[in-house]
């Protein structure tokens, strides 16, 4: 498995970091704890501010619909896609607020295999 990074800021200094943890092998394109990473994001060139800090979570147990489809079900019917719109929206949740130190902020996040995750970094005071 191969972790790859891409960041964005936009106007207002927001900061988007979208991380994803995933395998071209289709024998384990489902998961594979041992490619599960936690990796440390060192974000840079950031102004003096506080800024808060969320996550964003896409995997088996994070804005996972099919999680909720009962094992067996080739298609969903009409009280099925019901619960499973009831289960259609983004993980999300809060972290500490963080000050960056000489213009970085660094965190810890865990990625198993597979997932997509994205940290997002609003500076408290709009600049």
């Amino acid at each position: 498995g191969t972790i790859h990074v891409s960041a964005t800021k936009n106007d207002v200094s927001d900061v988007d970091v979208l991380i994803w943890n995933g395998t071209i092998n289709t024998e384990i394109m489902r998961g594979d704890q041992r490619l599960s990473r936690e990796v440390t994001l060192n974000i840079a060139g950031l102004q003096p501010n506080t800024y808060r800090l969320s996550l964003a979570r896409v995997d088996e147990e994070h804005s996972n619909i099919i999680r909720h489809l009962p094992e067996g079900v080739a298609w969903p019917d009409s009280e099925q896609w019901d619960e499973l719109r009831r289960w259609d929206y983004l993980f999300e949740e809060s972290l500490a607020n963080q000050n960056p130190i000489k213009g970085t902020i660094a965190v810890k996040v865990f990625l198993p295999h597979p997932s997509v995750v994205r940290l997002r970094l609003c500076p408290v005071d709009k600049l």
